[in-house]
């Protein structure tokens, strides 16, 4: 391991490691991260599939494939859900409890990140209209929540 990583055996947040050597950036905390963690190796190549994903267009709609969105999106339409609708369902990711982060500043930090990452993905369509990924926040059970649905699915967008 690296010596701007060390710091005894227990595992520290970025601004902890930060903080002991002001020269720390965020590849060593990702090498730090991989080389302390148990995580499978391949944990890092899905959580890159995801923030920056595979998508595939049905019936016009843009959907995320590393999330089974299309096999979601079939089962949707097939049950009688609007093209907008099933979209909107089909892509729904709960961020929240994704990686195990309590810190809702934390968690809307990822949701934004995601948000710009999908919205790379989704602009590859080239779609009318335009669809985007949105942020939905249930503030009765404190969830967040990423999707993507056209600007015009009003409707879809309301739930939370």
């Amino acid at each position: 391991m690296c010596d701007r990583c060390s710091n005894g055996d227990e595992m520290s947040s970025f601004e902890e490691m930060k903080k002991l050597n002001s020269n720390f950036s965020i590849a060593d905390y990702i090498y730090y991260v991989a080389t302390k963690s148990e995580a499978p190796s391949d944990c890092f190549i899905a959580l890159f599939e995801l923030l920056s994903p595979a998508t595939e267009t049905v019936d016009g709609r843009v959907l995320v494939t590393s999330i089974g969105a299309v096999q979601k999106y079939r089962e949707h339409r097939n049950s009688g859900k609007t093209c907008q609708e099933a979209q909107y369902w089909a892509n729904l990711l709960e961020l929240t409890g994704l990686f195990g982060i309590d810190d809702p500043a934390g968690v809307q930090k990822i949701a934004k990140l995601f948000a710009i990452c999908w919205r790379e993905a989704i602009a590859q369509h080239d779609l009318a209209p335009p669809q985007l990924p949105i942020i939905i926040q249930d503030t009765r059970e404190g969830e967040l929540f990423i999707t993507i649905s056209s600007q015009t699915d009003k409707e879809c967008c309301s739930i939370y």
